[in-house]
């Protein structure tokens, strides 16, 4: 019984430490069509398609569905180009892919970008956006703000 407790407290702890998965930076920006705050999931050609006439006007990249899968994190409008988002991890975390990323800018970043350095910001509308692919997995995917 003692070590059946302990076989279960042991994959317990393993399930809830993360582990960082590999990733692609596939495009990244300030101007995109997407207008609105929102995350994607894109898990085959077909939505690709859809996804990218939303978003680019120019040609989708090639993907190979069969082993990959297109995640993407759009911030919507930002009044000034101090505005942008980077990511900071990828990771498989208690049974999910866990996407991490941080928005710099605006009031309280000012004019400081997501490594500290200071930066001119012009008076110009902005929809910052970053889009990756990761291995392809079936588990659910979380987006997560972090400072």
């Amino acid at each position: 019984m003692k070590n059946i407790l302990f076989i279960f407290f042991l994959l317990l702890g393993l399930s809830a430490s993360a582990s960082p998965l590999a990733y692609e930076i596939v495009d990244e920006g300030s101007q995109t069509g997407i207008r609105d705050k929102e995350f994607v999931v894109v898990k085959s050609k077909n939505e690709l398609s859809q996804f990218w006439g939303r978003h680019s006007r120019g040609g989708a990249p090639t993907i190979d569905f069969d082993k990959e899968i297109v995640l993407g994190v759009f911030l919507g409008f930002k009044p000034d180009a101090s505005y942008g988002v980077s990511l900071k991890d990828v990771e498989l975390l208690s049974g999910k892919i866990v996407v991490k990323y941080a928005e710099f800018g605006g009031p309280k970043g000012g004019n400081v970008n997501a490594n500290g350095n200071f930066r001119l910001a012009p008076q110009a509308v902005v929809y910052p956006f970053l889009i990756l692919k990761v291995k392809r997995s079936e588990l659910p995917i979380e987006f997560k703000s972090i400072e």
